[in-house]
């Protein structure tokens, strides 16, 4: 059965610092990540992750995920998207709209990055690349932790076979504290220079949703560092 463990912001690295013998007492090849904000409205919730997170070459997957009114959320992270990172759609309604928006909603496929408000990590991918940096205090380490992951080969991958509802908003990395934002500079820089590898380089970073532009920029050029 499940193993379910409670904590608050203040305990979460203390929490991943004893994760490991948690892990040895347990024997779970899966860890779900989720935030005390998040409702999972999916009945086979933990199937439908499994079927993506135990693939070969996967190390995490995450849902589809939508605000307390029904707007899209999340559906993976563009890495660069309006200068820091964002998610196509965030904000519009969660329907079948054009081919183009099914791709990216509705479409199980790689990206970048998943958010902490719902994950599900291999252990023994989560272990292999370091576990969570404790370097943060709150804001980003999700999307470092999943680009490490991108680093040593490991496929991030979103499924809208599960849709989870959070009650707040996904953290700003621009409204976050100035430590956060300097890590995630470092971590992110990269693959801002380069275009995230999952978003097309004809798209223009600074919409949020995928719209090509005459003249594509790679997103560094957005971000205020």
């Amino acid at each position: 059965g499940a193993h379910i463990f409670h904590t608050s912001d203040r305990e979460v690295w203390d929490y991943v610092n004893q994760f490991a013998e948690f892990n040895n007492y347990v024997n779970s090849p899966v860890a779900v990540f989720m935030e005390n904000t998040a409702e999972v409205l999916s009945h086979n919730w933990i199937g439908e992750l499994l079927s993506q997170a135990m693939r070969s070459g996967v190390g995490a997957a995450g849902p589809k995920i939508i605000s307390a009114d029904g707007l899209l959320l999340h559906c993976g992270t563009v890495v660069g998207m309006q200068g820091w990172r964002g998610s196509p759609y965030q904000g519009s309604e969660d329907d079948r709209g054009d081919e183009r928006k099914r791709i990216f909603t509705r479409t199980v496929r790689r990206v970048s990055a998943l958010s902490s408000v719902c994950m599900m990590v291999r252990m023994e991918t989560f272990f292999n690349v370091g576990c969570f940096d404790e370097s943060f205090c709150f804001t980003g380490f999700d999307t470092e932790f999943c680009l490490r992951m991108e680093g040593r080969g490991y496929a991030s991958v979103y499924t809208p076979r599960v849709l989870v509802k959070s009650y707040v908003p996904i953290a700003s990395i621009a409204e976050g504290q100035e430590q956060d934002i300097r890590r995630c500079y470092d971590a992110m820089r990269e693959s801002m220079v380069r275009g995230d590898p999952y978003y097309n380089i004809n798209f223009d970073y600074g919409a949020s949703s995928p719209a090509v532009t005459a003249d594509p920029q790679p997103p560094i050029h957005l971000n205020p560092l």
